[in-house]
């Protein structure tokens, strides 16, 4: 059984700034940009959030305002303030905007196993729960 392609949503203000991920990923997985957060979908598999600038962290507050989907957020600078901003706001992952595209793919990945993981156990549970009360 072929396993269904990955999702990602790249929300960033232009394609510019979503070009350099959308190459870097595009081979991997299957990709959408926008640039407006009502348009960020619950089938996405994954949020990036990238190119914003000096908007990184109110872009991902906006992207968490839409989703439970797990959140990458590119940050614009690589300092600890910025990180620290990025998950308060809500992304679930914070990397800098130099990161190489092996080390992204494979973060991508992990994120997504272990939200599938979560997303199996949780249904799990529920349907023991079900069975338990008939």
């Amino acid at each position: 059984m072929i396993a269904p392609r990955v999702t990602i949503c790249v929300f960033a203000p232009s394609e510019g700034a979503a070009s350099p991920f959308s190459e870097a990923l595009a081979p991997s997985f299957a990709l959408r940009w926008t640039s407006d957060a009502g348009e960020i979908s619950h089938d996405d598999d994954l949020i990036l959030v990238a190119g914003w600038r000096k908007d990184d962290s109110a872009a991902c507050r906006a992207a968490r305002a839409q989703t439970n989907t797990p959140i990458i957020l590119v940050a614009h600078k690589a300092t600890s303030r910025a990180v620290i901003d990025g998950l308060q706001a809500g992304a679930d992952l914070v990397v800098p905007a130099n990161i190489q595209p092996s080390e992204l793919q494979a973060r991508i990945r992990a994120m997504i196993r272990r939200n599938r993981m979560s997303s199996s156990a949780d249904a799990f549970r529920i349907l023991r729960f079900s069975d338990s009360t008939s």
